[in-house]
C-alpha cells in the first residue's frame, strides 16, 4: 500500500437476525459504491459477515455480495439454533437455552479459511472468554479461525459456548459490540461502521411485566451503551490526537446506523425481515455514504444517530 494510500476498514456490530442490515448496507457500499476495504472487523452476526466477505480480494466484490446475499437471503431459526428436546428446562443441565449446533454447521459449510487467508484482506472477529473473562480479537492467521467465528456468533447465554485453547469462549458483543477499537489498532485511517441499533432505544410499554421481559430489556439497553462507548472512544481517540499525542493519528470514522429499531427479537430470523431489514440498511448507507469528510465520526442521517453525551446527576 502507498505512503499517501488510506488504509480503510469495515466495522460490523452485532445484532443477531438485525445482521440483514449488513447486507442491504453493504449492496451499496460495495455493490453502488465499490469501495475497498483493507481491514474488515466483526463481532456476533458482524463477525460472521465479515468472515465470508474476507474470502474475496478486491476483484471479486461481486462475488461476495452474492455470496452473502444467497446465505442471508433464506435463513431461518431452524438453520442457526434448535430447541433441546425438553425447552428451556434443559437449560438446567445444558450450557444454554438453545442448541446452537445450526450455527456451528453453517459455519464450516461457508467460510473457506484458505481463501480468507489468501485474499490479502485483514480480518478481525472479536469474542470473549467465559473462563477469563477477557475480550479478544482474532485474526485470519488464527489455528481455529472457523471456531473463533462460531464463538463471535454465539449469544451468552442462548446459544452454545465455544471451547478455544482450553477456555470457553462466546459473543464478543458480551463486552465490544463494534469493534472499532481493532481497526484503529490495525492502522486504519478511514472507517466505515455498520451498527444494527439506533443511537437512541426508543421507550418501550410493557403491558404485563415478567423476568424474561425485563432481563431483554436490560440486556437491550446494556449493548446500546457499549456501542456508544465504542463511538465515544473513537471520538476520545481523535481528540488526543489533536492536542499533539505522538500515538495518536485522527481516524475518520462514518457511522451507517438505522435511526428506529429494526426488530423486538435479534433470535428470530425470518426470510420476509430480512427483505424489510436489508431495504433499510441500503436506504441508509445511501443516505450516508457520499465521499467521506474528514474530521471526527460523521452522523448517520441525522445527529441523532451519534450517541448521546453521558449526563451526570448533580446534588
Amino acid at each position: 500500500m502507498g505512503k499517501d494510500t488510506p488504509k480503510r476498514a469495515l466495522v460490523l456490530s452485532g445484532g443477531g437476525s438485525r445482521g440483514q442490515y449488513h447486507i442491504g448496507a453493504l449492496r451499496y457500499l460495495l455493490g453502488d459504491c465499490s469501495y475497498e476495504y483493507d481491514v474488515i472487523a466483526g463481532v456476533s452476526v458482524g463477525a460472521l459477515v465479515a468472515s465470508v466477505l474476507a474470502m474475496y480480494p478486491h476483484s471479486e466484490v461481486q462475488d461476495a455480495l452474492a455470496h452473502l446475499e444467497r446465505l442471508f437471503s433464506d435463513v431461518k431459526n431452524r438453520d442457526v439454533w434448535k430447541r433441546w428436546p425438553l425447552g428451556w428446562f434443559s437449560a438446567l443441565w445444558k450450557p444454554s437455552l438453545y442448541n446452537s449446533k445450526p450455527l456451528e454447521e453453517w459455519v464450516l459449510r461457508e467460510l473457506d479459511v484458505d481463501k480468507v487467508r489468501r485474499s490479502g484482506k485483514e480480518l478481525r472477529v472479536g469474542a470473549v472468554s467465559l473462563t477469563t473473562g477477557k475480550y479478544k480479537i482474532f485474526d485470519q492467521q488464527y489455528p481455529q479461525l472457523t471456531r473463533a467465528v462460531v464463538a463471535s456468533a454465539s449469544f451468552p447465554g442462548a446459544f452454545l459456548p465455544v471451547e478455544l485453547d482450553g477456555e470457553l469462549w462466546t459473543d464478543g458483543g458480551a463486552r465490544n459490540v463494534t469493534p472499532l477499537g481493532a481497526a484503529i489498532a490495525a492502522g486504519c485511517d478511514e472507517v466505515d461502521v455498520v451498527i444494527c441499533e439506533p443511537a437512541e432505544i426508543p421507550p418501550k410499554v410493557f403491558g404485563s411485566v415478567t423476568a424474561p421481559k425485563v432481563l431483554a430489556r436490560t440486556v437491550r439497553i446494556m449493548i446500546n451503551e457499549a456501542q456508544n462507548d465504542d463511538l465515544r472512544f473513537c471520538q476520545l481517540h481523535n481528540e488526543m490526537s489533536a492536542t499533539g499525542c505522538s500515538d495518536r493519528r485522527h481516524v475518520d470514522v462514518r457511522v451507517i446506523r438505522p435511526l428506529d429499531e429494526l426488530n423486538d427479537n435479534p433470535l428470530n430470523f425470518s426470510p420476509e425481515e430480512a427483505v424489510r431489514i436489508r431495504a433499510i440498511g441500503y436506504s441508509d448507507a445511501r443516505r450516508i455514504a457520499a465521499p467521506p469528510a474528514k474530521s471526527g465520526v460523521h452522523a448517520a442521517r441525522t445527529r441523532s444517530s451519534m450517541p448521546p453525551e453521558k449526563k451526570t446527576s448533580e446534588g
